[in-house]
């Protein structure tokens, strides 16, 4: 099973999804929450696959425009480097 790359980032507008790495749920997340960051901002293959508890509404923000806001803000780009590295899996 190929790992999926990163292409886009989605906001949750609205419902509830679960995060897992595996069988392991790594955080539920609903409205004001996002997902596929790390991804992104790390140019790895998505590290959790997200899936929809209840119905949902996302909006996407394909890659390149999301990169370029976070990344032109210090204050944006100081978080998405905490995020990443708090939620990239260790490697073997």
């Amino acid at each position: 099973d190929q790992a999926l790359a990163g292409d886009r980032y989605y906001a949750i507008a609205d419902g509830t999804v679960a995060a897992t790495r595996g069988s392991r749920l790594l955080r539920t997340l609903g409205r004001g929450h996002g997902v596929g960051e790390v991804a992104l901002l790390a140019g790895v293959p998505r590290t959790a696959t997200v899936t929809t508890e209840t119905p949902a509404q996302l909006l996407a923000i394909d890659a390149d425009q999301f990169i370029e806001v976070v990344t032109q803000h210090p204050a944006s780009a100081r978080v998405g480097g905490h995020l990443v590295r708090e939620r990239l899996p260790p490697t073997r």
